[in-house]
C-alpha cells in the first residue's frame, strides 16, 4: 500500500457517534470518509437523553449546530416529571420532579455549562447530523456502502465495500474508527472480546398517536406503566412519537410481538383502545453491561456502542460515545500533522476506558434502583431472574413446546396480578403500595438526569494530566454533586466572558488544534516570555498558544468574578488546557523561574506525546 492514501480517517458507521467523529475530523482539517450501509438515517427514536457535555462538543464543532439541536428539542417543562401510573387514563401512583426545585438550584445548574441537557430523540438528532455531514466539504459521506472486510498494515487500513448497486469499492485511509454499533463487525473481525452480562431482552414498539388529551395535567418524559398486563416505560419522544417497551421472556421471540399484540398492549398502557394508533416500527434489543477489552487494535479504534454497551438507565450511551471521539480526533490530527508520535494514540484507551467503566457502573446502579421500585410493589426481581435462568436451561428446553409456551405466558402474568390492586386507588392495600413506591421513586433522581458529576466532572488520569497538589475539596464528592475545578484531568469550568463585544464561554475559547495557556491579562508579559523560552528549550512540537483573560483592555477576553472564583489559581498563576478542554497542568502562582518550570512541563508532555515526525505528515 502506498503511503499516500486518499483519506486520513475512515469512519465506519453514521450513527450519532460516527457523525460527530466525522464532523470533528473535518474541523481538525483531516480528510475523512464516512461509510454507512444505510441509505438514510434511522427512523427509530431509540436514545433520547443528551447531556450538557455532548452539547458543548457539538457547540465546539459549530455553535449553530448546538443551537439547531437545542431549538428542535423538547421544551424544558417536558423534562420536569417522571410519572408512575397504572395507565395514561388510570390512577397516578407517584411522580418525581427531576428539574432543580428552587431558583437557587436552577441558577447553580445553569452556571455549570453554556449548554443544558436535552430530551431529543435519536432519529431527529441523527437526521440533523446527517444533514450537517452531507453539507461538509471535508467529509466524503458514503451512504449505501456496506463494509465487507477490513485489513491494515504499517501504512494504513484498507476497506472492501459493497455499494448499493452491487458493485464493489476499495477504500484506504491512515486510520479507521469503528463506530458500527453494538454488533460491530469490525470488533468481531479484530477478535476483541466484549465481556459483560446480558441483563434482559427488551421488545419495543414505536408508534404515533395524539395523546395530549390523555396526558393533560400531567406531562412527563417517561410514564412508567404498572398494571396487571404490563410493567414498562412509555416514553414520549416529542410531539406524537412514542415508544412502549416490554420485557421478552425466554423463549419468546420478537416474531410473537406482532402488530396485533402491540396494539392490544398499547391500549392497556393507555387505558383505552379508543385511540388511533399508527405503528411505525417493532424491534428488540439486549440490555447489557459490556466493555470491550481493548479500544485500539493497531490503526483501528473502537468508539460508542462498538466499545461499550450500558443499560439505558441514565442515558449514557450516545453521550459516552461522543466523548470518545472528542478525545480521539485531536490526537489523530496531532500524529497526522507530524506534531506527535504514535504513542499519543495509546492514551485514547487509557483515558476513555475508565470513563466507560464508570458510566457502566452508574447505569447498573440505576438499573438496580429500578428493581427497588418493583420490589416496593411486591414484584420480586430475583424471582424473575431465577425464572429466566430456568427458562434458558436444558430442563425447560426439554419440555413440550406447548408447555413451554404456557409457562412463558402464564407465570409472568401471575406475577403481575400482584399489582392489580394498584388500579383500585382507594383500597388500603393500594395506598400502602403507593406509599412504598413513592419512597423508592424519590431515590431515582440520579437515574433520571441527576448525576451531574458523571456528565461534567469526570477526570482523566495519566501522562497527559500532570500531577500537581490537589485539595480533595476541589473534586466532586459523588456522582450527584458536580464541583467545577481546574485540577489536572478535569474539564475546564464554564464561566461567561466577553470577547469582541459578544458573550462567550471559557469552553468557547479553546483550540482543537493546540494547547491553551490560560493566564490573567495582568501577568501576560511574564507568561508570554516564559512560554517562548520553554518552547525553544523543550522543542515541544505541538502548538501552545497563550490566552489572557482579565478586566483590562489588553485581555483577549474580558473576565469577571465568576471566572476568578472558578479558576483555582491566583492572579499570577496559569492553567494549561488540552484541545479537548481538559486541564493538563496548572500553577497556582508565577514560579520563581517560570521559563524553567514551563520547560519541564512541556518536556513531560513531550514524552507523552511521543517523538514528532514531520515526515509522516499526510500530503494535502
Amino acid at each position: 500500500m502506498s503511503s499516500q492514501t486518499p483519506y486520513d480517517l475512515m469512519v465506519i458507521g453514521a450513527g450519532p457517534v460516527g457523525l460527530s467523529a466525522a464532523l470533528l475530523a473535518a474541523k481538525a482539517g483531516l480528510r475523512c470518509a464516512l461509510v454507512e450501509q444505510r441509505a438514510g438515517p434511522t427512523g427509530h427514536p431509540a436514545g433520547h437523553v443528551l447531556n450538557a457535555r455532548s452539547l458543548e462538543i457539538w457547540r465546539e464543532i459549530d455553535p449553530s449546530l448546538e443551537s439547531a439541536i437545542r431549538n428542535d428539542s423538547a421544551p424544558l417543562e417536558d423534562l420536569r416529571h417522571i410519572v408512575w401510573c397504572t395507565s395514561l387514563t388510570g390512577p397516578e401512583l407517584c411522580r418525581i420532579d427531576i428539574l432543580p426545585g428552587t431558583a437557587e438550584e436552577t441558577v447553580e445548574r445553569l452556571s455549570q455549562s453554556p449548554s443544558r441537557p436535552l430530551h431529543y430523540p435519536q432519529h431527529r438528532l441523527e437526521a440533523l447530523l446527517w444533514k450537517w455531514a452531507r453539507a461538509n466539504t471535508g467529509i466524503d459521506f458514503l451512504s449505501g456502502h456496506k463494509l465487507q472486510s477490513l485489513e491494515q498494515d504499517a501504512d494504513g487500513v484498507q476497506a472492501q465495500l459493497r455499494v448499493g448497486d452491487g458493485t464493489e469499492r476499495r477504500l484506504s485511509a491512515r486510520y479507521c474508527l469503528a463506530a458500527d454499533g453494538a454488533r460491530s463487525r469490525i470488533r468481531e473481525q479484530l477478535g476483541i472480546a466484549m465481556p459483560g452480562p446480558m441483563i434482559a431482552r427488551i421488545a419495543s414498539v414505536n408508534f404515533r398517536a395524539k395523546l395530549d388529551r390523555l396526558i393533560r395535567g400531567r406531562p412527563a418524559v417517561i410514564y412508567w406503566i404498572y398494571n396487571q398486563h404490563l410493567v414498562g416505560p412509555l416514553v414520549r419522544h416529542m410531539g406524537d412519537d412514542w415508544i412502549l417497551m416490554a420485557m421478552l421472556h425466554p423463549p419468546q421471540q420478537i416474531e410473537q410481538f406482532d402488530e396485533t399484540y402491540w396494539r392490544q398492549l398499547i391500549g392497556q398502557a393507555l387505558g383505552t383502545q379508543a385511540v388511533d394508533v399508527e405503528v411505525k416500527a417493532i424491534g428488540n434489543w439486549a440490555m447489557t453491561a459490556q466493555i470491550a477489552e481493548r479500544f485500539r487494535a493497531g490503526r483501528v479504534f473502537l468508539a460508542g456502542d462498538a466499545a461499550h454497551r450500558f443499560p439505558p438507565t441514565g442515558g449514557y450511551g450516545i453521550n459516552t460515545g461522543v466523548g470518545d471521539v472528542h478525545n480521539l480526533v485531536w490526537k489523530l490530527q496531532a500524529v497526522l500533522a507530524g506534531q506527535a508520535g504514535e504513542s499519543l494514540l495509546d492514551s485514547y484507551e487509557s483515558e476513555r476506558k475508565p470513563v466507560a467503566e464508570k458510566n457502566c457502573r452508574r447505569s447498573i446502579e440505576n438499573q438496580d434502583e429500578m428493581d427497588h421500585i418493583n420490589e416496593a410493589v411486591a414484584l420480586q426481581m430475583d424471582d424473575l431472574r431465577k425464572l429466566h435462568a430456568f427458562m434458558e436451561g436444558k430442563t425447560f428446553r426439554a419440555l413440550p413446546k406447548g408447555l413451554r409456551t404456557w409457562i412463558t405466558e402464564v407465570l409472568p402474568r401471575l406475577g403481575l396480578k400482584k399489582i392489580a390492586v394498584l388500579e383500585r386507588p382507594e383500597s388500603w392495600r393500594a395506598k400502602k403500595l403507593r406509599a412504598r413506591l413513592s419512597k423508592a421513586a424519590e431515590q431515582q433522581k440520579a437515574h433520571f438526569g441527576g448525576a451531574h458529576a458523571v456528565d461534567l466532572g469526570y477526570r482523566y488520569n495519566g501522562a497527559l494530566s500532570l500531577p500537581v497538589p490537589v485539595d480533595p475539596a476541589e473534586l466532586s464528592p459523588n456522582d450527584l454533586e458536580y464541583r467545577p475545578g481546574t485540577a489536572p484531568g478535569l474539564r475546564l469550568p464554564h464561566a461567561w466572558l466577553e470577547k469582541g463585544g459578544q458573550r462567550v464561554s471559557t469552553v468557547d475559547c479553546l483550540d482543537y488544534g493546540a494547547l491553551r495557556l490560560l493566564v490573567d491579562s495582568s501577568w501576560r508579559a511574564d507568561w508570554a516570555e516564559a512560554l517562548s523560552a520553554a518552547l525553544a528549550a523543550s522543542r515541544f512540537a505541538y502548538p501552545v498558544r497563550l490566552l489572557a483573560l482579565g478586566a483590562d483592555e489588553t485581555a483577549d477576553a474580558q473576565a469577571d468574578g465568576q471566572w476568578q472564583a472558578l479558576r483555582g489559581v491566583g492572579a499570577s498563576g496559569a492553567i494549561l488546557i488540552r484541545p479537548d478542554g481538559h486541564v493538563a497542568w496548572r500553577s497556582r502562582a508565577l514560579p520563581a523561574d517560570p521559563g524553567a518550570e514551563l520547560t519541564a512541563v512541556l518536556r513531560q508532555l513531550g514524552a507523552a506525546f511521543g517523538p514528532a515526525n514531520p515526515a509522516s505528515v499526510s500530503p494535502a
